[in-house]
């Protein structure tokens, strides 16, 4: 299986951003590829960006040489569920781990994803990115 290593595993970023706004981040290379960590939102369900722990500017200008997701997944007794989901990057300049966290009613997914747009091979049609996971399939 295709992990999110074998897609960005030794690529080179000009930029990572923490969106606030959206709770997202933003990855983006000199050659028009743009990668972001989001959730996106659907009723019934809360996403939110819980944490980043390292600086962001660590993946910036030197190659990625660990790219990691994984969930965890935790019953709670209001009858909700709760959904960890955690990225871990490593260049040579330092560590940075994002975490998201999400509830739903148990209908819903709600881990976050990494999605990919680029201008002429997978454009941002009407504001939706194209998750990895469909890519890496």
């Amino acid at each position: 299986a295709n992990t999110l290593q074998d897609l960005i595993g030794g690529l080179t970023f000009v930029s990572v951003e923490h969106d606030k706004q959206q709770e997202k981040i933003v990855f983006q290379m000199a050659d028009g590829w743009r990668f972001e960590l989001y959730h996106e939102q659907e009723c019934c369900e809360t996403v939110w960006l819980e944490d980043i722990n390292g600086d962001l500017n660590d993946l910036v200008g030197t190659p990625i040489i660990v790219a990691e997701k994984r969930s965890r997944f935790d019953e709670d007794s209001e009858d909700d569920s709760k959904t960890w989901t955690f990225f871990c990057f490593r260049t040579t300049k330092g560590t940075v781990d994002v975490s998201f966290a999400g509830t739903s009613n148990g209908c819903y997914r709600v881990d976050a994803d990494m999605c990919v747009s680029h201008p002429e091979k997978y454009p941002n049609e009407y504001g939706y990115m194209t998750r990895i996971d469909s890519i890496l399939a």
